[in-house]
């Protein structure tokens, strides 16, 4: 079972989000899942700069894509 969850909220950030998610990936740490919430945003950018990833750090990556943003 996976220890530690890590959660990123995102939307429209395609400069961020790859950083974030390469931050996460150098940890020395490795039992972790990366739950990413794309909160309104473009769902292709956010789908396209997960696939970018390789398959080690794509395989720790769960998306989730909300239509409403919160606060809306």
């Amino acid at each position: 079972m996976t220890k530690i969850a890590i959660i990123t909220r995102t939307k429209d950030r395609s400069v961020f989000l790859p950083r974030a998610i390469k931050t996460i990936a150098d940890q020395t740490y490795g039992d972790y899942i990366h739950v990413i919430v794309n909160d309104g945003g473009n769902e292709s950018e956010v789908e396209a700069i997960i696939a970018s990833q390789n398959d080690t750090v794509q395989s720790k990556i769960k998306l989730f894509h909300r239509s409403k943003p919160s606060g809306a």
